[in-house]
This record gives C-alpha cells, structure tokens and sequence, in this order.
C-alpha cells in the first residue's frame, strides 16, 4: 500500500521594488466602406471587422485607441474618419469632397519599409503601398490651406502595421527581498492523481463552464501526464467564469497562487476573491494576458487584521467572446505564514519522488528537476533516472536501487508497504489505479467500488442523486440457506414516490436465482394473537372520493399478482381477484356505502329512476372499456336484483319480489372480466 505523506518544499520568492511606468501604445485599425462605419467597441487592439494596416484600394476610414502596455485592453476607440479618397468610375474623376473648416482639410500620406524602429525618409504616397514579409506601414498628415494643394508640414510618422508601438522606458529594478519560505496547499499541482480540489466557478450556475481532467496536449509542460481543461460555451459569470482553488483566509494571512496556463490572445486572467478582511490586498505579480502559450502567472492576497475572512481564489476569464477554451497545466497555492515541517536525514532530492505502483512496459515514466518515478520490480524499489516520459522493457541502467536507505525516505516522505495510521485525513484516496479497487473522490464526494470489469462501479456512495447506487452485478446480496436475493437495483428509492424495493422482470435465460426469493416468510404459524406474513402493509392515511385526487393502494400490481397454494394454504383467508368496486343503495336511490380499487379512481353516484328502477354511474369511465369487461352481482335483503343495461359508464339495476317492479334496498359487486379471463 503505498501514502502520500505531508510532503516537504521550500518556496523562494525574490520580491522586487516597484516597477517603472508601463508602455502604453496607439493602436490604429482601418475599416474598408463606402460610408462612415460606427467606432468599435472592443477591447482587443485589433477589433472583429477592422485590420492594422489598409490596402491600396477602396475607400479607407480610419480609429485609433490607446492600448494598456500591461494588459493588452484597448480603450474607448475614436469616431472613424476617412483617410482615403472614393475611387472613380469608368475613367471620370470622383467628386470632390467638402472642404473642411475655414476651406482647410486633412491629407493622409503612406510609405513602407523593412525597419519597425525608423520611420521611411522616402517613398510617400497618398494610397498605402502593398506590403510583403517583414515590411511596416508607416502614415504621416498633413494639413492643406488652400489654395495650395499640398501641405506645408508634416507630423511625425508613426508605425500603423505590426503587434504594437514601442514599449515604454523600463522602471529601475528595485532591491531583492528577504527570502521567505511558504508550505504548499494543494499537493497535486500538476493532477497526477485528480483535480487538485478544483471546480468550477460560474456565479451563473447555468452548466456553460466545465472543468474536466484530461490527458496533457503535447504542448503542455506537466510532466503527470495530465492536465485540466477550462471550457466556457455560453453566457457565464463573472465574464466568461473559469475554475475555483479555494483557500479560507485568517487574520494577517499572506498566500501566493502559482499557476501555469494556456490562456488565448485577447484574453486575461483574473482572480475574484470573497472577504479577506479590513485592509487586505491582492497583486499579479506577473502580466495576466493570454500569449496563446503556457505561462506562469502568480497573485499574492495579503490578509487584513480584523474583519470578515472568508475564502479566495476564483480565477476566470474576461475580454474575447464565448466559446473559449483554456489549459491549467499546474495550480496550486502557497501558504506563506506556515513553513514546511524538515527531517534531517531527508534530502533534498526524496522531496520529488513519486510511487507509480508495480512497473509496468507499458507506463511512461518521468525523470525531471521537478518529479522523479519510483517503481516496485520484483521485490525491491528502484528510482527512475533514465530518458524523461518515455516507456518501455525493464532495463536495469535505467534504475536505481534504494538500498539500505529505502526505509528511512520511505516510511519518513512518500511510501510505505503496510502502514497503520490512527488519524489520516485524505481528499482523495485510490487503492489501485485500475482493476479490483475503492476510490474515495473529494470532487464528487463519494467512495466507490470496482469489480475490475466494468468501468462503472458496482456500487457507490454519494451526495448527489442516486445516493447509493449499484450497478450491474450483485450490488446488495442477502444470503440464507433457502433464499438468495441477488438483483440489479436490488434497493432503490426514486425521488419522493419511488419504490421501496425494486424488482425487474426478468429475460429468459437469467439465472433462476436472481430475483427468487425476493420478500419470504418461511416460518411456521403456531397461534400467538398475531399475524406473521411474508409481507405486511398497514395502510393508516385516509382516501378521498373526490375527483382527481391521489388514490392509495396497499399493494398495485401493473402485471398482476400470483397466489400459490391450495386451500390449507390460505385456511381462512379470503381471497377475491378481479373486484373493482362495490356499494350499498337505499330504497330511495341514496348511495349509502360504496368502494373503489384505487387504480379505477374517481367515484361512485346512484339514483331512482323510478319504481323499482335505480341507476349507478362510475364517475371514471374510462375504466370499463364496454359493457363486456364486467359484470355485476347482486344481494337484497329480500326480492332479487338484476341488471337491465350495461355500459362503460353506467348500469341500471331492477328490483322487485315479483312480476311487478319494487323498489328495495340492494348490494351490487362489480368484477373485471377483460382482466383475468
């Protein structure tokens, strides 16, 4: 059995002084249209519609909008104006435009070069030049007063093609701080064995962000093998939501999170955080735009004194549009109050082992500054140290011995052969990684079972729906000499009218066993003033007559109900099959008593019609199909009854002591023909 004990790091962290001002930069994009379009409202520095640099033909207008260095957000861009003239047609010249205020008008001039520094000296046009690979389009203005046609100045050229400006004067570097040590939180960083205790974060609750581990893309820097993949597929909050690491805050806390992602150009990361008490702050410590590439970002929360504390670390993502899909190749969060607690005789290198079970050919194992595999062959335990992520054959030059020391960094940091601990807490706990095995998930708060078959386990025990769930296979097996229950769903509650037990009817040529047995009494009836019966059901709640209201029923049967035995069996027990309703009428019509099987529903009415005539009208009459699905017995006190009609819906009843018709109290039971003949 092997543990992941409370591991041991330090973390360095060199804080820097204040950084210079950031480079902000002019970012200018140009629209194709024959009419003024409206300004963008983007906040990429290159917005849907629009390009960086203008073609030599067509009518060209024209925004810019400075652009945060740090962040990469555009602000609010400018109205739109033209900086080319409107093409002619069929060899006659355009008309002229308006002159603008006091007859003076801007022109645009355009030239090209291979230098993203040093603006063309040469070269000027009034339509931009085509550009090839690794030219810049470079734009002056001038302003006209006429009657001269061309400027007598021009403004400085700027750069109007490539990813941005030049960046701004670099602060001075500040002095190192001291150098502090922090215990890691979360001990899976890279999701080697789960998600790290990551969910999702969507304030929206609407299921558009799904947080799912998956096999690292081979870009990805994790050398677990894994990684997480954020999805965001509609309206999600806040902005496009992304997944949440939490950590409950205290007085004076002070937490750095480490992460290394993916993250799309025109996107950035941020972090939303609960209470965190008075005066506390929160720093990204490295930029958090997406570069399209893995990055490492970093924030530290440093914790008030007084206040409400509560827990942080929601990162999510905002700028771009939905769909968008992102890669966490590590998270994790660093406690900086706390240190790790160090054994003298662990060296630094037993920090980074991990226990990978049995060795196996087929398993990739990992050989980094970071992780180093370690593997049980034979009966010995032996230390990666050969190629990086890759598997094969058993090959002893690729292994290490532990030797004598095997016991001292085994049972002291990572792994042990049999361990008894009194109190183990654990987020995650699998016995094998595959096959026979009970996995304990903190994701999904359950503890499950496998039968090394199916890939679902037999049986489960969570906090979501199906609170215990079984699968295929003997998911509660009751055993006794004379019985055997062994079914699937063998115990199953469903919602607030489910059923109590659950049995399948089963196909030919399952095992008799299964299902056999299901409720029995077997033990003799000696007289004690008791019933003893293989199934007792006490139906205590009182039944309405009314209309549409619930019926109760002790015992439904949508296949009917098989009684086995002869009449020693039953003795005195009365048995009656196909009865469905039965009542008493008065002399004069009134319905004194009446009863209906719940699974007719609905009531019972009478009426006379007149001497010695009486009619009965089922007020569920969709029951009886027609006047053959039923008949009708009678009993009178003295007389006789009998039925003159019959119909899905009603019967009319005579009675009399003779020839002549008389009215007379009568009883009258109705039986089911279509369902048991």
């Amino acid at each position: 059995m092997a543990v992941i004990a409370r591991g041991q790091i330090t973390v360095h962290i060199a804080e820097k002084g204040d950084p210079g001002a950031t480079g902000n930069w002019t970012a200018y994009v140009f629209k194709s249209s024959t009419t003024q379009p409206a300004k963008p409202t983007s906040t990429t520095p290159v917005p849907s519609g629009w390009v960086d640099a203008p073609t030599a033909t067509g009518v060209w207008w024209m925004s810019k909008a400075t652009v945060n260095g740090a962040t990469g957000v555009a602000g609010t861009w400018s109205v739109p104006v033209r900086i080319t003239g409107i093409d002619g047609t069929n060899g006659n010249n355009g008309s002229n435009g308006s002159n603008g205020k006091d007859g003076q008008y801007t022109v645009y001039n355009f030239a090209k070069n291979s230098s993203a520094t040093t603006a063309p000296t040469s070269g000027w046009t009034a339509t931009p030049p085509a550009l090839a690979t690794g030219e810049y389009l470079w734009m002056r203005t001038g302003t006209v007063v006429p009657p001269a046609t061309t400027p007598t100045s021009w403004s400085g050229a700027v750069r109007i093609s490539g990813e941005k400006g030049n960046t701004g004067n670099t602060g001075e570097k500040g002095e190192i701080g001291d150098s502090i040590t922090g215990r890691m939180i979360f001990r899976d960083p890279e999701f080697l064995v789960g998600v790290n205790s990551c969910g999702i974060y969507n304030n929206a609750g609407n299921g558009n962000v799904s947080v799912t581990r998956i096999v690292r893309p081979s870009d990805c820097p994790s050398t677990s093998g894994y990684c997480l993949q954020i999805t965001t597929n509609g309206v999600a909050s806040p902005n496009h939501g992304g997944y949440v690491q939490s950590v409950q805050t205290r007085a004076n806390g002070v937490f750095v999170s480490r992460i290394i992602a993916k993250i799309p150009v025109g996107y950035t990361m941020g972090n939303a955080h609960n209470a965190y008490g008075n005066g506390g702050t929160t720093v990204a410590l490295t930029p958090m735009v997406g570069t399209g590439k893995y990055e490492i970002y970093l924030w530290r929360v440093v914790c008030g004194p007084t206040g409400t504390f509560s827990t942080i670390n929601h990162y999510y993502l905002s700028g771009g549009a939905a769909p968008v899909t992102w890669y966490v190749a590590s998270s994790t969060v660093y406690d900086m109050n706390d240190t790790e607690k160090y054994d003298a005789a662990i060296s630094n290198a037993a920090k980074t082992l991990t226990y990978r079970g049995i060795f196996s050919s087929t398993t990739t194992y990992f050989n980094t500054a970071n992780q180093r595999n370690v593997v049980k062959y034979g009966s010995s335990y032996y230390i990666y140290k050969g190629t990086n992520g890759v598997a094969g054959a058993w090959n002893a030059a690729n292994w290490e011995s532990f030797g004598g020391e095997f016991h001292s960094v085994a049972t002291g940091i990572l792994l042990a052969e049999l361990a008894y601990i009194e109190n183990l807490g654990v987020k995650n706990l699998r016995t094998s990684a595959s096959g026979q095995r009970v996995e304990i998930t903190q994701y999904n708060n359950a503890i499950a079972f496998y039968d090394g078959i199916q890939s679902y386990p037999v049986v489960e025990i969570k906090t979501t729906s199906d609170g215990i769930y079984m699968g295929q296979g003997s998911g509660v097996q009751v055993k006794h000499p004379n019985s055997n229950i062994s079914i699937y769903k063998g115990i199953l509650q469903n919602s607030s009218e489910g059923s109590g037990i659950s049995v399948p009817v089963l196909p030919w040529g399952q095992p008799e066993t299964i299902a056999q047995n299901c409720i029995l009494q077997s033990y003799s009836n000696s007289y004690t003033g008791k019933y003893k019966t293989g199934l007792y059901i006490d139906l205590s709640a009182s039944q309405s007559t009314s209309s549409g209201t619930d019926k109760f029923a002790a015992i439904f049967a949508t296949g009917g109900i098989f009684l086995q035995g002869d009449a020693s069996k039953h003795r005195s027990n009365n048995v009656l099959c196909g009865l469905s309703c039965a009542g008493r009428v008065a002399s004069n019509g009134t319905l004194l008593r009446s009863w209906v099987i719940s699974f007719m529903g609905g009531y019972i009415t009478s009426s006379r019609q007149s001497a010695g005539r009486y009619t009965v009208n089922f007020s569920n009459s969709s029951y009886f199909y027609g006047s053959d699905d039923y008949f009708v017995l009678f009993a009178t006190n003295y007389g006789y009854a009998y039925t003159v009609t019959k119909s899905s819906g009603n019967f009319t009843v005579y009675t009399g002591d003779d020839a002549s018709a008389n009215d007379a109290e009568f009883y009258f039971f109705c039986f089911l023909t279509s369902k048991f003949w």
